[in-house]
Protein backbone atom coordinates (compact mmCIF):
# COMPACT_ATOMS: atom_id res chain seq x y z
CA UNK A 1 0.00 0.00 0.00
CA UNK A 2 2.79 2.44 0.62
CA UNK A 3 4.25 1.83 -2.23
CA UNK A 4 1.05 2.65 -4.49
CA UNK A 5 0.67 6.05 -2.47
CA UNK A 6 4.27 6.96 -3.54
CA UNK A 7 2.94 6.34 -7.17
CA UNK A 8 0.48 8.77 -6.70
CA UNK A 9 2.34 11.07 -5.09
CA UNK A 10 3.40 13.00 -8.19
CA UNK A 11 -0.38 13.48 -9.22
CA UNK A 12 -1.35 15.19 -6.42
CA UNK A 13 -0.59 19.14 -7.08
CA UNK A 14 -1.45 18.80 -11.03
CA UNK A 15 -5.01 16.84 -10.64
CA UNK A 16 -6.40 20.23 -9.70
CA UNK A 17 -4.72 22.09 -12.83
CA UNK A 18 -5.54 19.41 -15.15
CA UNK A 19 -9.27 19.67 -14.01
CA UNK A 20 -9.28 23.31 -14.74
CA UNK A 21 -7.66 22.88 -17.69
CA UNK A 22 -9.80 19.93 -18.98
CA UNK A 23 -12.90 22.18 -18.36
CA UNK A 24 -11.41 25.54 -19.80
CA UNK A 25 -9.98 23.32 -23.09
CA UNK A 26 -13.55 21.89 -23.13
CA UNK A 27 -14.99 25.45 -23.32
CA UNK A 28 -12.36 26.76 -25.78
CA UNK A 29 -12.55 23.68 -28.02
CA UNK A 30 -16.28 23.60 -28.17
CA UNK A 31 -16.48 27.35 -28.99
CA UNK A 32 -14.13 26.96 -31.71
CA UNK A 33 -15.53 23.59 -33.04
CA UNK A 34 -19.06 25.44 -33.18
CA UNK A 35 -17.76 28.61 -35.17
CA UNK A 36 -15.80 25.94 -37.50
CA UNK A 37 -18.50 23.97 -37.99
CA UNK A 38 -20.97 27.25 -38.89
CA UNK A 39 -18.16 28.30 -41.53
CA UNK A 40 -18.30 24.34 -42.97
CA UNK A 41 -21.48 24.15 -43.53
CA UNK A 42 -22.31 27.73 -44.77
CA UNK A 43 -18.93 26.90 -47.19
CA UNK A 44 -21.09 23.61 -48.19
CA UNK A 45 -24.00 25.64 -48.95
CA UNK A 46 -22.09 27.88 -51.23
CA UNK A 47 -20.33 25.68 -53.11
CA UNK A 48 -24.01 23.81 -53.56
CA UNK A 49 -25.22 26.61 -55.06
CA UNK A 50 -22.01 26.77 -57.23
CA UNK A 51 -22.91 23.23 -58.45
CA UNK A 52 -26.72 24.68 -58.90
CA UNK A 53 -25.12 27.20 -61.35
CA UNK A 54 -22.88 24.78 -63.18
CA UNK A 55 -25.94 22.28 -63.64
CA UNK A 56 -28.07 24.81 -64.77
CA UNK A 57 -24.94 26.54 -67.43
CA UNK A 58 -25.20 22.88 -69.07
CA UNK A 59 -28.71 22.51 -69.56
CA UNK A 60 -28.60 26.46 -71.16
CA UNK A 61 -25.21 25.14 -73.29
CA UNK A 62 -27.36 21.53 -74.59
CA UNK A 63 -30.00 23.16 -75.35
CA UNK A 64 -28.37 25.66 -77.64
CA UNK A 65 -25.88 22.43 -78.92
CA UNK A 66 -29.15 20.14 -79.15
CA UNK A 67 -30.68 22.63 -81.93
CA UNK A 68 -27.28 22.76 -83.67
CA UNK A 69 -26.82 19.35 -83.91
CA UNK A 70 -30.40 18.43 -85.09
CA UNK A 71 -29.62 20.92 -87.81
CA UNK A 72 -26.44 18.90 -88.09
CA UNK A 73 -28.10 15.25 -88.70
CA UNK A 74 -31.27 16.85 -90.01
CA UNK A 75 -31.24 13.82 -92.25
CA UNK A 76 -30.30 11.22 -90.36
CA UNK A 77 -33.43 12.53 -87.88
CA UNK A 78 -36.04 12.60 -90.56
CA UNK A 79 -35.09 9.02 -91.57
CA UNK A 80 -35.44 7.90 -88.00
CA UNK A 81 -39.45 9.94 -87.48
CA UNK A 82 -40.22 8.13 -90.45
CA UNK A 83 -39.51 4.63 -89.58
CA UNK A 84 -37.51 4.33 -92.75
CA UNK A 85 -34.17 1.64 -92.38
CA UNK A 86 -32.49 2.97 -95.99
CA UNK A 87 -29.18 4.31 -94.94
CA UNK A 88 -28.77 7.63 -95.53
CA UNK A 89 -25.49 9.14 -97.27
CA UNK A 90 -23.24 11.29 -95.66
CA UNK A 91 -23.99 13.63 -98.89
CA UNK A 92 -27.22 13.89 -97.52
CA UNK A 93 -25.93 15.28 -94.33
CA UNK A 94 -23.37 17.52 -96.62
CA UNK A 95 -26.12 18.90 -98.32
CA UNK A 96 -28.17 20.30 -95.59
CA UNK A 97 -27.96 24.38 -96.56
CA UNK A 98 -27.62 25.34 -92.28
CA UNK A 99 -24.37 23.06 -92.06
CA UNK A 100 -22.78 24.90 -95.78
CA UNK A 101 -19.51 27.45 -94.18
CA UNK A 102 -19.84 26.55 -90.43
CA UNK A 103 -16.83 25.65 -88.87
CA UNK A 104 -14.62 27.50 -92.18
CA UNK A 105 -12.27 29.27 -89.67
CA UNK A 106 -11.05 25.10 -88.58
CA UNK A 107 -11.35 23.47 -91.88
CA UNK A 108 -9.80 25.63 -94.53
CA UNK A 109 -10.35 22.43 -96.70
CA UNK A 110 -13.93 21.93 -96.11
CA UNK A 111 -15.63 19.77 -93.66
CA UNK A 112 -16.28 16.29 -93.81
CA UNK A 113 -19.07 14.07 -92.69
CA UNK A 114 -19.40 10.21 -92.31
CA UNK A 115 -21.50 7.08 -91.95
CA UNK A 116 -20.56 3.77 -90.71
CA UNK A 117 -23.30 0.83 -90.63
CA UNK A 118 -23.40 -2.09 -88.38
CA UNK A 119 -21.47 -3.56 -91.25
CA UNK A 120 -19.27 -2.38 -93.95
CA UNK A 121 -16.43 0.12 -94.21
CA UNK A 122 -16.60 3.97 -93.37
CA UNK A 123 -18.47 5.77 -96.21
CA UNK A 124 -17.20 9.58 -95.89
CA UNK A 125 -18.05 12.78 -98.20
CA UNK A 126 -15.17 15.50 -98.10
CA UNK A 127 -11.20 14.47 -97.11
CA UNK A 128 -10.90 12.38 -93.69
CA UNK A 129 -6.90 12.36 -93.13
CA UNK A 130 -5.97 8.15 -93.10
CA UNK A 131 -5.04 8.08 -89.64
CA UNK A 132 -8.35 10.05 -88.19
CA UNK A 133 -10.33 7.76 -90.59
CA UNK A 134 -8.52 4.68 -88.67
CA UNK A 135 -9.19 6.02 -85.29
CA UNK A 136 -12.98 7.05 -86.46
CA UNK A 137 -13.86 3.52 -87.71
CA UNK A 138 -13.18 1.66 -84.43
CA UNK A 139 -14.20 4.17 -82.29
CA UNK A 140 -17.91 4.48 -84.03
CA UNK A 141 -17.69 0.57 -83.60
CA UNK A 142 -17.38 0.93 -80.58
CA UNK A 143 -20.47 3.57 -80.33
CA UNK A 144 -22.75 1.17 -82.05
CA UNK A 145 -21.77 -1.60 -79.87
CA UNK A 146 -22.95 -0.17 -76.43
CA UNK A 147 -25.32 2.72 -78.30
CA UNK A 148 -26.49 4.20 -75.25
CA UNK A 149 -30.36 5.06 -75.30
CA UNK A 150 -30.25 8.32 -73.23
CA UNK A 151 -29.28 9.99 -75.65
CA UNK A 152 -28.96 9.90 -79.23
CA UNK A 153 -25.95 12.45 -79.95
CA UNK A 154 -22.02 12.52 -78.41
CA UNK A 155 -19.04 13.85 -78.84
CA UNK A 156 -15.63 12.63 -79.70
CA UNK A 157 -12.13 13.79 -78.99
CA UNK A 158 -9.25 12.88 -81.48
CA UNK A 159 -6.26 11.83 -80.12
CA UNK A 160 -4.48 15.33 -81.55
CA UNK A 161 -5.85 17.86 -83.40
CA UNK A 162 -7.04 21.68 -81.78
CA UNK A 163 -9.07 21.64 -79.45
CA UNK A 164 -11.72 23.29 -80.27
CA UNK A 165 -12.20 20.59 -82.86
CA UNK A 166 -13.93 17.70 -82.56
CA UNK A 167 -16.35 14.88 -84.11
CA UNK A 168 -19.74 15.10 -83.24
CA UNK A 169 -22.08 11.74 -83.75
CA UNK A 170 -25.36 10.44 -83.90
CA UNK A 171 -26.94 6.72 -83.61
CA UNK A 172 -29.66 6.23 -85.56
CA UNK A 173 -32.36 3.10 -84.54
CA UNK A 174 -35.34 1.60 -86.48
CA UNK A 175 -38.93 1.38 -84.63
CA UNK A 176 -37.50 -1.40 -82.24
CA UNK A 177 -34.85 1.16 -81.31
CA UNK A 178 -32.13 -1.35 -82.74
CA UNK A 179 -28.97 0.40 -83.70
CA UNK A 180 -28.84 0.63 -88.04
CA UNK A 181 -26.16 3.22 -88.78
CA UNK A 182 -24.19 5.89 -86.75
CA UNK A 183 -23.33 9.65 -88.66
CA UNK A 184 -20.71 11.65 -87.73
CA UNK A 185 -19.06 15.15 -88.74
CA UNK A 186 -16.46 17.33 -88.43
CA UNK A 187 -17.81 19.59 -85.94
CA UNK A 188 -16.21 22.62 -83.51
CA UNK A 189 -17.90 24.20 -80.43
CA UNK A 190 -19.47 27.26 -82.05
CA UNK A 191 -22.65 28.11 -84.58
CA UNK A 192 -23.72 31.20 -86.31
CA UNK A 193 -24.21 32.98 -83.27
CA UNK A 194 -21.31 32.57 -81.77
CA UNK A 195 -19.43 30.26 -79.22
CA UNK A 196 -21.86 27.53 -78.01
CA UNK A 197 -20.62 28.21 -74.50
CA UNK A 198 -21.37 32.15 -74.57
CA UNK A 199 -25.08 30.64 -73.54
CA UNK A 200 -24.22 29.49 -70.53
CA UNK A 201 -25.89 32.58 -68.58
CA UNK A 202 -28.78 32.52 -71.46
CA UNK A 203 -32.15 30.94 -70.78
CA UNK A 204 -32.85 29.77 -67.14
CA UNK A 205 -31.17 32.52 -64.64
CA UNK A 206 -27.72 30.34 -62.80
CA UNK A 207 -28.52 31.90 -59.37
CA UNK A 208 -31.98 32.93 -57.67
CA UNK A 209 -32.72 36.53 -58.55
CA UNK A 210 -34.29 37.01 -55.38
CA UNK A 211 -30.52 36.43 -53.66
CA UNK A 212 -28.49 37.86 -56.01
CA UNK A 213 -30.63 40.13 -57.94
CA UNK A 214 -30.46 41.00 -61.76
CA UNK A 215 -26.53 41.50 -61.74
CA UNK A 216 -24.95 40.52 -64.88
CA UNK A 217 -23.58 36.74 -64.90
CA UNK A 218 -19.68 37.76 -65.26
CA UNK A 219 -19.99 40.06 -62.31
CA UNK A 220 -20.99 37.23 -59.75
CA UNK A 221 -19.00 34.00 -61.19
CA UNK A 222 -17.33 32.66 -63.95
CA UNK A 223 -17.92 29.54 -66.11
CA UNK A 224 -15.25 27.34 -67.54
CA UNK A 225 -16.02 24.01 -69.89
CA UNK A 226 -13.09 21.93 -70.10
CA UNK A 227 -12.88 18.55 -72.16
CA UNK A 228 -11.72 15.29 -70.65
CA UNK A 229 -7.98 15.79 -71.03
CA UNK A 230 -8.57 18.73 -68.73
CA UNK A 231 -8.03 21.33 -71.24
CA UNK A 232 -9.65 24.71 -71.11
CA UNK A 233 -12.24 24.92 -73.96
CA UNK A 234 -13.97 28.15 -73.22
CA UNK A 235 -13.48 30.63 -70.13
CA UNK A 236 -16.01 33.57 -69.35
CA UNK A 237 -14.76 36.86 -67.52
CA UNK A 238 -15.14 36.25 -63.90
CA UNK A 239 -13.11 35.68 -60.87
CA UNK A 240 -10.06 33.39 -60.27
CA UNK A 241 -9.16 31.28 -57.82
CA UNK A 242 -12.15 31.44 -55.96
CA UNK A 243 -12.61 28.38 -53.16
CA UNK A 244 -16.36 28.05 -54.37
CA UNK A 245 -16.49 25.88 -57.18
CA UNK A 246 -18.85 23.34 -58.96
CA UNK A 247 -18.67 21.38 -61.13
CA UNK A 248 -21.56 19.16 -63.90
CA UNK A 249 -19.78 16.25 -65.43
CA UNK A 250 -21.45 15.03 -68.76
CA UNK A 251 -21.80 11.38 -69.17
CA UNK A 252 -20.78 9.07 -71.99
CA UNK A 253 -23.41 10.30 -74.31
CA UNK A 254 -25.21 13.49 -75.11
CA UNK A 255 -24.90 16.75 -76.55
CA UNK A 256 -22.52 17.43 -74.05
CA UNK A 257 -20.46 14.52 -73.38
CA UNK A 258 -17.42 14.14 -72.43
CA UNK A 259 -17.09 17.95 -71.59
CA UNK A 260 -17.29 19.28 -68.03
CA UNK A 261 -18.93 22.57 -66.70
CA UNK A 262 -17.72 24.57 -63.71
CA UNK A 263 -18.81 27.65 -61.73
CA UNK A 264 -16.43 29.44 -59.71
CA UNK A 265 -18.31 32.40 -57.27
CA UNK A 266 -17.01 35.78 -56.28
CA UNK A 267 -16.76 36.22 -52.54
CA UNK A 268 -19.06 38.87 -52.51
CA UNK A 269 -21.49 36.44 -54.09
CA UNK A 270 -20.91 33.89 -51.69
CA UNK A 271 -22.14 35.94 -48.67
CA UNK A 272 -25.63 36.85 -51.00
CA UNK A 273 -26.16 33.08 -51.12
CA UNK A 274 -26.28 32.56 -46.96
CA UNK A 275 -28.55 33.99 -44.64
CA UNK A 276 -25.86 36.72 -42.66
CA UNK A 277 -23.42 36.40 -44.73
CA UNK A 278 -20.46 33.90 -44.19
CA UNK A 279 -19.13 33.58 -40.67
CA UNK A 280 -16.30 35.57 -39.77
CA UNK A 281 -12.91 33.30 -39.38
CA UNK A 282 -11.23 34.91 -36.72
CA UNK A 283 -11.29 33.16 -33.42
CA UNK A 284 -11.72 35.82 -30.47
CA UNK A 285 -9.26 36.79 -27.79
CA UNK A 286 -10.84 34.97 -24.97
CA UNK A 287 -10.43 31.57 -26.78
CA UNK A 288 -7.00 32.20 -27.71
CA UNK A 289 -5.96 32.60 -24.64
CA UNK A 290 -7.33 29.69 -23.33
CA UNK A 291 -5.97 27.53 -25.87
CA UNK A 292 -2.21 29.04 -25.69
CA UNK A 293 -2.76 28.22 -21.60
CA UNK A 294 -4.21 24.75 -22.79
CA UNK A 295 -0.88 24.85 -24.41
CA UNK A 296 1.19 25.67 -22.06
CA UNK A 297 0.09 23.50 -19.73
CA UNK A 298 -0.39 20.43 -21.88
CA UNK A 299 3.92 21.23 -22.19
CA UNK A 300 4.58 20.96 -19.11
CA UNK A 301 2.55 17.54 -18.66
CA UNK A 302 3.98 16.45 -21.81
CA UNK A 303 7.81 16.93 -20.28
CA UNK A 304 7.04 15.08 -16.98
CA UNK A 305 5.25 12.45 -19.04
CA UNK A 306 7.71 11.85 -21.17
CA UNK A 307 10.40 12.22 -17.58
CA UNK A 308 8.67 8.91 -16.60
CA UNK A 309 8.75 7.22 -19.74
CA UNK A 310 11.93 7.39 -20.50
CA UNK A 311 12.02 5.51 -17.00
CA UNK A 312 9.95 2.87 -18.66
CA UNK A 313 11.72 2.86 -21.85
CA UNK A 314 15.12 2.15 -19.99
CA UNK A 315 13.20 -0.61 -18.17
CA UNK A 316 12.01 -1.97 -21.47
CA UNK A 317 15.40 -1.89 -23.05
CA UNK A 318 16.97 -3.85 -20.34
CA UNK A 319 13.95 -6.70 -20.97
CA UNK A 320 14.76 -6.44 -24.77
CA UNK A 321 18.44 -6.69 -24.69
CA UNK A 322 18.07 -9.64 -22.16
CA UNK A 323 15.47 -11.38 -24.71
CA UNK A 324 18.01 -10.75 -27.70
CA UNK A 325 20.98 -12.02 -25.59
CA UNK A 326 19.39 -15.22 -24.47
CA UNK A 327 18.34 -16.17 -27.94
CA UNK A 328 21.19 -16.29 -29.81
CA UNK A 329 22.67 -18.03 -26.49
CA UNK A 330 20.31 -20.63 -25.77
CA UNK A 331 20.89 -21.58 -30.00
CA UNK A 332 25.09 -21.51 -29.34
CA UNK A 333 24.27 -23.69 -26.16
CA UNK A 334 21.97 -26.45 -27.87
CA UNK A 335 24.34 -26.86 -31.03
CA UNK A 336 27.74 -27.24 -28.62
CA UNK A 337 25.97 -29.93 -26.64
CA UNK A 338 24.47 -32.12 -29.76
CA UNK A 339 28.36 -31.87 -31.25
CA UNK A 340 29.52 -33.09 -27.48
CA UNK A 341 27.30 -35.95 -27.20
CA UNK A 342 27.77 -36.80 -30.79
CA UNK A 343 23.77 -36.40 -31.60
CA UNK A 344 25.33 -34.71 -35.47
CA UNK A 345 25.26 -37.68 -37.52
CA UNK A 346 27.46 -36.38 -40.58
CA UNK A 347 29.71 -33.77 -41.75
CA UNK A 348 26.51 -31.63 -43.55
CA UNK A 349 25.01 -31.41 -39.74
CA UNK A 350 27.90 -30.38 -38.55
CA UNK A 351 28.79 -27.71 -41.25
CA UNK A 352 24.86 -26.33 -40.44
CA UNK A 353 25.21 -26.83 -36.91
CA UNK A 354 28.66 -23.88 -36.70
CA UNK A 355 27.49 -22.33 -38.85
CA UNK A 356 24.67 -21.40 -36.56
CA UNK A 357 26.83 -20.92 -33.84
CA UNK A 358 28.83 -18.70 -36.13
CA UNK A 359 25.80 -16.68 -37.35
CA UNK A 360 24.50 -15.77 -33.71
CA UNK A 361 28.09 -14.88 -31.78
CA UNK A 362 28.51 -12.86 -34.63
CA UNK A 363 24.75 -11.35 -33.90
CA UNK A 364 25.89 -11.05 -30.18
CA UNK A 365 28.95 -9.33 -30.92
CA UNK A 366 26.79 -7.17 -33.26
CA UNK A 367 24.49 -6.47 -30.25
CA UNK A 368 26.98 -5.73 -28.02
CA UNK A 369 29.02 -3.64 -29.92
CA UNK A 370 26.03 -1.19 -30.43
CA UNK A 371 25.18 -1.21 -26.86
CA UNK A 372 29.18 -0.15 -25.53
CA UNK A 373 28.38 2.23 -28.06
CA UNK A 374 25.17 3.99 -27.31
CA UNK A 375 26.55 3.86 -23.47
CA UNK A 376 30.10 4.72 -23.84
CA UNK A 377 31.41 8.28 -23.55
CA UNK A 378 30.81 10.07 -26.87
CA UNK A 379 33.91 11.59 -28.56
CA UNK A 380 37.68 12.32 -27.08
CA UNK A 381 39.64 10.35 -29.40
CA UNK A 382 41.13 12.24 -32.07
CA UNK A 383 39.57 12.87 -35.72
CA UNK A 384 40.75 10.41 -38.34
CA UNK A 385 40.81 10.16 -41.73
CA UNK A 386 39.20 7.38 -44.40
CA UNK A 387 37.98 6.67 -47.52
CA UNK A 388 34.21 6.38 -47.38
CA UNK A 389 34.29 4.63 -50.43
CA UNK A 390 36.96 1.92 -49.28
CA UNK A 391 35.12 1.44 -45.64
CA UNK A 392 31.67 1.61 -47.58
CA UNK A 393 32.72 -1.00 -50.04
CA UNK A 394 34.35 -3.67 -47.56
CA UNK A 395 31.38 -3.37 -44.66
CA UNK A 396 28.80 -4.48 -47.77
CA UNK A 397 30.95 -6.86 -48.66
CA UNK A 398 31.05 -8.37 -45.02
CA UNK A 399 27.19 -7.81 -44.42
CA UNK A 400 25.90 -9.35 -47.34
CA UNK A 401 26.41 -13.25 -45.96
CA UNK A 402 23.88 -12.32 -43.37
CA UNK A 403 21.49 -10.34 -45.63
CA UNK A 404 21.58 -13.75 -47.90
CA UNK A 405 20.14 -15.07 -45.01
CA UNK A 406 17.10 -13.30 -45.81
CA UNK A 407 17.78 -13.53 -49.26
CA UNK A 408 18.06 -10.10 -49.24
CA UNK A 409 20.14 -8.31 -52.59
CA UNK A 410 22.19 -5.52 -51.94
CA UNK A 411 22.59 -2.85 -55.02
CA UNK A 412 26.49 -0.27 -54.62
CA UNK A 413 26.59 2.39 -56.53
CA UNK A 414 30.05 4.04 -55.32
CA UNK A 415 32.15 6.77 -56.17
CA UNK A 416 35.34 5.19 -58.63
CA UNK A 417 37.93 7.77 -56.83
CA UNK A 418 38.32 7.03 -52.84
CA UNK A 419 35.79 9.69 -51.38
CA UNK A 420 37.81 10.78 -48.04
CA UNK A 421 36.12 12.00 -44.92
CA UNK A 422 37.53 13.29 -41.87
CA UNK A 423 35.76 10.44 -39.60
CA UNK A 424 36.64 7.45 -37.89
CA UNK A 425 36.85 4.12 -40.06
CA UNK A 426 34.81 2.03 -37.09
CA UNK A 427 32.16 5.21 -37.10
CA UNK A 428 31.64 4.66 -40.73
CA UNK A 429 31.51 0.66 -40.66
CA UNK A 430 29.24 1.16 -37.48
CA UNK A 431 26.82 3.46 -39.32
CA UNK A 432 26.18 1.41 -42.46
CA UNK A 433 26.22 -1.94 -40.16
CA UNK A 434 23.11 -0.39 -38.32
CA UNK A 435 21.64 1.08 -41.20
CA UNK A 436 21.81 -2.08 -43.13
CA UNK A 437 20.61 -4.54 -40.48
CA UNK A 438 17.81 -2.05 -39.73
CA UNK A 439 17.00 -2.40 -43.27
CA UNK A 440 17.06 -6.31 -43.51
CA UNK A 441 15.33 -6.79 -40.10
CA UNK A 442 12.31 -4.56 -40.64
CA UNK A 443 12.39 -4.95 -44.58
CA UNK A 444 10.20 -7.65 -47.15
CA UNK A 445 12.69 -10.75 -47.43
CA UNK A 446 14.02 -11.35 -50.88
CA UNK A 447 14.17 -7.07 -51.29
CA UNK A 448 16.70 -5.02 -52.73
CA UNK A 449 19.24 -3.11 -50.76
CA UNK A 450 21.02 0.02 -52.59
CA UNK A 451 23.46 1.60 -50.98
CA UNK A 452 25.32 4.88 -52.64
CA UNK A 453 28.34 7.13 -52.10
CA UNK A 454 28.58 10.33 -54.14
CA UNK A 455 29.94 13.70 -53.70
CA UNK A 456 27.53 16.59 -53.52
CA UNK A 457 30.34 19.71 -53.17
CA UNK A 458 31.89 20.08 -49.87
CA UNK A 459 30.13 16.75 -48.60
CA UNK A 460 29.95 12.99 -48.79
CA UNK A 461 26.58 11.42 -48.54
CA UNK A 462 26.20 7.98 -48.12
CA UNK A 463 22.49 6.54 -48.97
CA UNK A 464 20.40 3.70 -47.80
CA UNK A 465 17.47 2.60 -49.85
CA UNK A 466 14.97 -0.20 -48.62
CA UNK A 467 11.90 -1.70 -49.78
CA UNK A 468 10.39 -1.81 -46.13
CA UNK A 469 6.91 -0.23 -44.64
CA UNK A 470 9.12 2.97 -44.37
CA UNK A 471 8.77 5.50 -41.38
CA UNK A 472 5.72 7.61 -41.13
CA UNK A 473 7.16 11.55 -41.31
CA UNK A 474 6.10 12.37 -37.58
CA UNK A 475 8.17 9.58 -36.46
CA UNK A 476 11.28 10.14 -38.30
CA UNK A 477 12.19 12.33 -35.79
CA UNK A 478 11.40 10.47 -32.60
CA UNK A 479 13.36 7.21 -33.94
CA UNK A 480 16.77 8.99 -33.88
CA UNK A 481 15.88 8.86 -29.85
CA UNK A 482 17.17 6.48 -27.39
CA UNK A 483 14.88 3.28 -26.57
CA UNK A 484 11.77 4.86 -28.96
CA UNK A 485 10.66 2.20 -30.84
CA UNK A 486 7.83 2.80 -33.54
CA UNK A 487 3.89 1.90 -32.26
CA UNK A 488 3.36 -1.33 -34.99
CA UNK A 489 6.75 -2.44 -32.82
CA UNK A 490 5.46 -2.23 -29.64
CA UNK A 491 2.08 -4.11 -30.81
CA UNK A 492 3.87 -6.82 -33.25
CA UNK A 493 6.98 -7.27 -30.38
CA UNK A 494 9.12 -6.63 -33.46
CA UNK A 495 12.10 -4.77 -34.04
CA UNK A 496 15.28 -4.29 -31.90
CA UNK A 497 16.20 -2.50 -29.12
CA UNK A 498 15.32 1.30 -29.87
CA UNK A 499 19.31 2.21 -30.15
CA UNK A 500 20.39 1.55 -33.57
CA UNK A 501 19.17 4.95 -35.16
CA UNK A 502 20.47 6.33 -31.92
CA UNK A 503 23.95 5.23 -32.14
CA UNK A 504 23.72 6.09 -35.99
CA UNK A 505 23.16 9.54 -35.10
CA UNK A 506 25.12 10.22 -32.33
CA UNK A 507 27.94 8.89 -34.78
CA UNK A 508 27.45 11.06 -37.73
CA UNK A 509 27.27 14.14 -34.99
CA UNK A 510 30.15 13.31 -33.93
CA UNK A 511 31.83 13.50 -37.23
CA UNK A 512 30.27 17.31 -38.34
CA UNK A 513 27.41 15.58 -40.00
CA UNK A 514 23.96 15.04 -40.50
CA UNK A 515 21.50 12.17 -40.73
CA UNK A 516 18.02 12.27 -42.81
CA UNK A 517 15.46 9.81 -42.95
CA UNK A 518 13.32 10.09 -45.92
CA UNK A 519 11.09 8.26 -48.31
CA UNK A 520 12.54 6.17 -51.03
CA UNK A 521 11.80 6.75 -54.18
CA UNK A 522 10.28 3.44 -55.04
CA UNK A 523 8.87 2.97 -51.54
CA UNK A 524 10.30 2.18 -48.42
CA UNK A 525 13.18 4.47 -46.36
CA UNK A 526 15.85 6.40 -47.02
CA UNK A 527 18.58 6.78 -44.90
CA UNK A 528 21.44 9.62 -45.79
CA UNK A 529 24.15 10.58 -44.29
CA UNK A 530 26.09 13.93 -45.19
CA UNK A 531 29.41 14.21 -43.85
CA UNK A 532 32.09 16.80 -44.46
CA UNK A 533 34.93 16.20 -47.11
CA UNK A 534 38.26 16.09 -46.21
CA UNK A 535 40.61 18.85 -47.29
CA UNK A 536 43.95 17.61 -48.97
CA UNK A 537 46.71 20.72 -49.56
CA UNK A 538 47.72 21.46 -52.64
CA UNK A 539 49.92 18.49 -54.47
CA UNK A 540 49.44 15.91 -50.95
CA UNK A 541 49.37 12.59 -51.46
CA UNK A 542 46.11 10.45 -50.59
CA UNK A 543 46.59 8.38 -47.77
CA UNK A 544 45.62 4.19 -47.84
CA UNK A 545 42.34 3.40 -47.07
CA UNK A 546 42.60 2.64 -43.70
CA UNK A 547 41.61 -1.45 -42.88
CA UNK A 548 38.62 -2.12 -40.66
CA UNK A 549 38.85 -5.49 -38.36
Amino acid sequence: MASRRTSLRPWGPTLPILVLLVFAGAFAWDGVRARRAHREAAEGTVRDWAGFAAAVAAANVAARMERTLLFAFYEADLAERRGSVEPVSPEALASNPPESGRCADLYPDGRWFARLGTEGPLEAAGQIEPALAGWLTDTLRAVLRRAPSSSPYGNLFPPSGEPARLVAYRVRRDSARVPLEVHALAHCLADRDGPLFSSAGEGAPLLPPGLVGRAPVDSLLAVAVADPAGGILYRSDGPGGSPYVGSWRGGAAGSLAGLTVTVELRAETADRLVAGGLPATRTSSRLLLVFMTLLLAGATLYQWRRSLALVAARERFVADVSHELRTPLQQILLFVQLHRMGRLRDDVEKEHSLAIVERETRRLIDLVDRILLFAGPGGGSAPERCSLTDVSRQTVGDFEPLAAGREVGIDVSLEEDPLEVEAAPGSIRQILLNLLDNAVKHGPPGQRLRVSVEARGERAVLTVDDEGPGIPAGERRRVQEPFHRLAREERTGSGGSGIGLAVVRDLVEAAGGSLWLEEAPGGGLRARVELPRAEHPAGARTPSPVAVP
